[in-house]
């Protein structure tokens, strides 16, 4: 038996009021919900991606300020600048390869036969034509962006090989007169080509880079691929995540019309059972975090200046 259970107030006193709910609309509300939770779910777990992002940007910044004035060789020193960005890239690296495989993962048997497929956007539409339109703009990304290429193989040699940071690279500019003398800091993260194909990444990844590579413009150019992956994921799932909103949306005012509104809120039940709450205030969550990554930044093409 599904119903409705809530209070409303009667004479300066609560009232326990049941509606009775049929099993097709409770199973409607179930499906809601779990596409608006798996929204949820993506939309925390790209959150995380881009926040380990900018803390490993930020500490790059942070590095080339704070070596401004000191060159003094310190293995120690140099250690702890490796381990903290190591830290960073590999969460960053992991957090996107999760997403990945929540956005598209196929499955193959030993004969590299697709056995299955998972997508985000089946889970939430049910729709096999835009699993479709999600497999076919990850391969253009793929073929558009080396840096994507690299990020991914750079993800798999982190957890099975090594760690991406080995060294880095210091350096100042002078420029201006002497008096008006201005420095250009520079703190780079060089990865060699040739260490690279020596682990076993593949020449056809490493094809468009020259021997030295910036693995800071990799990075960004990898996360901007991820976040053009995510508006579409976002794009595509809309319609569908507006019509399960709606449902809920329409059948609190529905009940509120009839009884008032109440402030206990409205729970739903199975057999007895409190399942969940009508109201969506924890999806807020959702309408938070995509005002906070509303649009796909490409990083390579922003410059910081803090001086007018």
């Amino acid at each position: 038996m599904a119903e409705f259970k809530f209070y409303t107030m009667k004479d300066n006193k609560p009232k326990n009021i049941k509606v009775q709910l049929s099993n097709n609309e409770l199973d409607k509300l179930k499906v809601a919900r779990e596409k608006l939770l798996a929204v949820l779910k993506l939309e925390d777990l790209y959150d995380q991606i881009i926040e380990s992002f900018l803390e490993f940007k930020s500490q790059l910044y942070s590095n080339s300020l704070s070596l401004v004035s000191n060159f003094r060789t310190d293995y120690n020193a140099n250690h702890e600048i490796r381990s903290k960005l190591n830290r960073q890239l590999f969460n960053t690296l992991n957090l996107s390869k999760l997403y990945l495989d929540k956005s598209y993962r196929e499955y193959r048997d030993k004969n590299g036969n697709i056995t299955k497929i998972k997508s985000f956007v089946k889970k939430v539409t049910n729709d096999e034509n835009l699993e479709l339109v999600v497999n076919k703009f990850r391969e253009e990304i793929y073929l558009k962006s080396p840096g994507y290429g690299l990020g991914c193989a750079l993800r798999n040699l982190t957890q099975h090989d090594t760690l991406p940071v080995q060294t880095y690279s210091v350096g100042i500019n002078h420029d201006g007169s002497e008096d008006n003398r201005k420095m250009l800091a520079k703190f780079q993260l060089p990865l060699s080509k040739s260490n690279l194909l020596n682990c076993d990444i593949k020449p056809k990844v490493l094809s468009l880079f020259n021997e030295t590579i910036d693995l800071h413009k990799v990075m960004d150019e990898y996360i901007y691929s991820i976040s053009q992956m995510h508006i579409k994921n976002r794009q595509l799932t809309e319609p569908t995540v507006e019509n399960a909103q709606g449902l809920f949306l329409s059948k609190t005012k529905e009940i509120e019309t009839i009884y008032g509104k109440n402030n206990y809120g409205i729970g739903v039940f199975e057999n007895n059972q409190k399942i969940f709450y009508l109201e969506l205030e924890w999806y807020e969550v959702v309408n938070y975090l995509q005002q906070k990554h509303a649009v796909a930044i490409d990083y390579r093409n922003i410059e910081h200046s803090t001086y007018l």
